[in-house]
Parts: C-alpha cells; structure tokens; sequence
C-alpha cells in the first residue's frame, strides 16, 4: 500500500507490528520513527533538531536514546519522536498526549494507568499520520 493511501489506521499498525516484536524488537520512540521510513527518506518529514538530515536508519538508531522516557525531561519516548516528524505542531501534540494519557512523562503514564506503552506508540504514530493527512 502506497503512503497516499495508507490510512493513519494502517501506519500505526505498523509501528505496532515492530514494537517490542521479533526480528526487529524497537522500542516505542523507534518503532514511531519506524513507521514513517519512506517519509523520512523523501523528505516528506521535515525532521527537526538533531535528526535533522539524517536517514531514517539513523534516525531508528539515534531514537534509542529516548526509548523509555529516557530523555532528560523523561518524556514518553513515543511522543518524543512524533515531535521530532512534526516540530511544528509541537505544543499541540504535547497538549493532546497530556490530555488523553494524562501526562507527556513516561513514568507518569505509566503509574497513572491510563495508556500502555503500545498504546503511546498507537497514538503518537496517529498524530503524525494525521498531521502529514491534513498537510497534503
């Protein structure tokens, strides 16, 4: 299926199917990166700070770093890469993940309870696909 008919739907599936799953087994800030390979290597994705220019190869490899809400301000790790696909709705995506998960941090996504880790990776990869739908 071709990215102009893939649905947002269909793109989360496919993080999902790379999430903590064999061969691949990435983590949630990677498996976000993961389903936008093609859109990341046309340019479609305008990546922003340090991802910026890189392959999505690169970007898959350098995302670990976030994976677990291991950035410095422990954010989840799934909404860290969506925010590196669209830096400028970043505010909005942040909005939106805080309403719905209760918080932008891993840790208090976590203990709260209200959203999985698969469920963080579903949800960033939609805003994304969502983004990139509105834009075309």
């Amino acid at each position: 299926m071709s990215r102009d008919t893939e649905s947002p739907a269909d793109t989360s599936e496919v993080a999902l199917s790379v999430f903590r799953k064999r061969p691949l087994c990435l983590g949630c800030a990677q498996a976000v990166l993961y389903a936008f390979r093609e859109d990341i290597d046309s340019g479609r994705l305008k990546l922003g700070g340090e991802f910026d220019g890189l392959t999505s190869e690169e970007c898959i490899a350098k995302a670990s770093a976030y994976n677990h809400g291991a950035d410095a301000e422990g954010m989840c790790g799934a909404l860290q890469s969506a925010i590196v696909c669209c830096p400028d709705i970043e505010d909005t995506m942040r909005e939106t993940f805080r309403e719905h998960a209760g918080s932008v941090k891993c840790r208090e996504i976590r203990q709260e309870r209200v959203w999985s880790c698969k469920e963080c990776v579903k949800q960033a990869t939609l805003l994304v696909a969502r983004h990139l739908k509105e834009s075309e």
